[in-house]
């Protein structure tokens, strides 16, 4: 649609859904990549990618499973809940590689937040999910901080050790 071809005319409902269709496309990119961008920077540390420990993957699949039956009972409508269904599709994908992602987890975690919170009126139309989204970010934090603290740990050992003897000499005790 050419807004300069709509000028002061009324505008067909047809076209203003197809407007609003292409605003939520670009809301929802933008958002995303806002998103993405602003949550790289914190775990630099780690590469930007962690491996998760078999209890936090289970405690992640858990939670998005119990997140994804409280999507189902919120008053979206269809294409909604479908995006939102989708995203955590992507999650469980994300989740299950070897090194996981923490920013592009961490920013669907936030798209499907934002969503929720769209949806609602206050917070406590939808406190379980609100909830939820909470726990989500929590076990990922978790998982982070023990992996950080795995390779200080792993560093400080490096650090202890002797140097090798050099010119036949046996080093002693």
């Amino acid at each position: 649609i050419n807004l300069s071809d709509i000028g002061n005319k009324p505008v067909p409902k047809e076209k203003l859904a197809a407007l609003e269709v292409k605003a939520a496309a670009i809301t929802y990119d933008s958002l995303a990549d806002k998103i993405s961008k602003t949550i790289e920077a914190p775990f630099s540390e780690t590469g930007g990618h962690i491996s998760l420990s078999g209890s936090g993957l289970v405690r992640l699949f858990q939670l998005s499973r119990q997140l994804r039956e409280e999507v189902l009972a919120m008053p979206f409508d269809a294409a909604q809940q479908k995006k939102l269904l989708l995203l955590l599709d992507e999650f469980d994908e994300a989740i299950q590689t070897k090194r996981v992602s923490v920013a592009r987890i961490m920013t669907i975690v936030a798209i499907v937040a934002a969503g929720v919170a769209g949806v609602t009126s206050t917070l406590a139309d939808a406190p379980s999910a609100i909830e939820t989204i909470g726990k989500i970010t929590s076990a990922i934090g978790m998982e982070v901080e023990s992996e950080e603290e795995v390779k200080r740990i792993t560093a400080e050992k490096e650090q202890l050790r002797l140097p090798a003897p050099t010119n036949g000499q046996e080093s002693k005790p």
